[in-house]
């Protein structure tokens, strides 16, 4: 509650405000153009009240296209550039966006999770296992920054849906994701590599 109360304050976002976040590098792979476009769209059709905060290291100068993009509402983008501390981000923030084209697995959707907060993701391999349609967050076309801004709009029509989904995100990263839960996991993995036969 400290870190959401601060950050909002030095970024200018009100208490109330919703805000989308992205962490990752910010590339076309990404989905860093498309993430643009749907928020676009979101302020299109709310004039105020909605911001999207970006963190992470800026691969191809996206900042500058970004804010071209979302040029009738620039001040409600925030880029903030790498950080050693994504939690504190997470936790001024009301919904993860990941629209990548290619991820192996999101794992920045089961951190979000943990700090409570819900995701919209493209439906692609390594997403859809980290999100659950409709519990815990929703799936988009990957590509399709009309059907994010959809998805994006679903949380601006209702808040109350950032938190009950957050809540669900919370519990599903800790009764799938929790060390306990992963490291058992790998013990169990190397135990069955122990068990094959060499090869020569």
């Amino acid at each position: 509650e400290e870190a959401r109360r601060v950050i909002r304050h030095e970024l200018g976002i009100g208490s109330g405000e919703m805000v989308f976040f992205f962490l990752g590098r910010l590339n076309r792979d990404k989905g860093v153009l498309d993430l643009a476009r749907a928020f676009a769209g979101v302020c299109a059709t709310v004039n105020d009240g909605v911001h999207l905060i970006l963190a992470g290291p800026d691969e191809e100068n996206m900042e500058e296209k970004v804010l071209e993009i979302c040029s009738r509402c620039a001040e409600r983008v925030h880029v903030t550039g790498p950080t050693n501390a994504p939690e504190r981000l997470m936790s001024a923030s009301d919904v993860l966006c990941l629209p990548s084209y290619r991820e192996g697995f999101g794992l920045v959707v089961i951190e979000a999770a943990a700090v409570g907060i819900p995701s919209i993701g493209s439906r692609i391999y390594g997403i859809t296992d980290a999100i659950e349609e409709g519990v815990t967050g929703f799936l988009f076309e990957m590509g399709s920054h009309h059907d994010l801004m959809l998805k994006m709009m679903k949380f601006v029509e209702d808040p109350s849906l950032a938190r009950k989904m957050g809540e669900r995100a919370r519990a599903f990263a800790l009764a799938r994701f929790s060390r306990d839960e992963v490291i058992a996991a790998m013990v169990q993995y190397y135990r069955v590599l122990a068990r094959r036969p060499r090869s020569s």
